[in-house]
């Protein structure tokens, strides 16, 4: 995976310096030169392309999001400028489908989230967004207690949405459910975040509609993370990684 991303940050470079020789060529009207250029941008595009193509599609998803997993609970991943959590989440429910032939998500929901703003509204940005999925101590408690409990801790308590994505990235890449499993069960803890909270079992991640007194052994909370961390220009893994990584955009597919 490592080999893979230096191999885009050099097809980038090369890219971009194939772009200035050639605006360069074409000012002063050297045509053999243009030819060159863009028959060196060719070249880098095809050996970034058969790299690509011995990449499974999650080692792919992994390198288009940036997904970094720091822990059992603790995921942190990039969404590119131009897509929403709604986008990212259907990926990866395509792929666990066809990969684990099973739903990542609880199908009745993820309809439900494609009308809502919070899910498909378009980052304008690259946005990293780093989640603890169950933050340890806050368990088994009300969700005023929960509260209470992030705030003494110095914790902000993680957005649904935001949630919901890492769940789905952390899945991806580890195969098992960002909350942990509930003792034995073939179920999730049920994490509390800003909006509502969500549960894993054989049906998918689902919403988990419950009571805001509830506080049983299975009810967990989660956290946004937010480490110091310098600001990510437009040219980041979040913007251009995932332009080349899409071979519809590339046009190398």
């Amino acid at each position: 995976m490592e080999r893979y991303r230096e191999a885009a940050t050099k097809l980038h470079e090369s890219l971009s310096a194939a772009d200035k020789r050639m605006d360069a060529a074409i000012e002063n009207g050297d045509k053999a030169d243009a030819q060159a250029a863009l028959k060196d941008a060719t070249a880098s595009g095809e050996a970034f392309k058969a790299l690509r193509s011995t990449l499974s599609p999650t080692d792919l998803f992994v390198a288009k999001y940036n997904i970094q997993v720091h822990g059992p609970h603790e995921v942190s991943f990039v969404l590119p400028r131009g897509v929403s959590r709604y986008e990212m989440i259907l990926e990866a429910h395509a792929l666990v489908a066809e990969r684990d032939k099973r739903d990542l998500v609880y199908p009745p929901h993820l309809k439900e989230w494609g009308n809502e703003a919070r899910f498909t509204a378009s980052c304008e940005s690259p946005e990293r967004i780093q989640i603890d999925g169950h933050v340890q101590g806050g368990d088994e408690k009300t969700r005023t207690q929960q509260e209470k409990f992030l705030t003494t801790k110095g914790l902000e308590q993680a957005q649904l949405e935001d949630l919901a994505v890492a769940f789905v990235a952390h899945y991806v890449a580890t195969g098992e459910p960002l909350f942990g499993w509930y003792k034995n069960n073939p179920w999730s803890f049920v994490v509390r975040a800003v909006g509502g909270a969500l549960s894993f079992s054989s049906n998918g991640l689902r919403v988990y509609g419950f009571g805001a007194a509830f506080s049983y052994s299975d009810v967990a909370v989660a956290s946004r993370v937010r480490p110091e961390l310098k600001k990510l220009d437009s040219w980041s893994l979040g913007s251009w990684l995932p332009w080349f990584l899409d071979p519809a955009k590339r046009g190398w597919g």
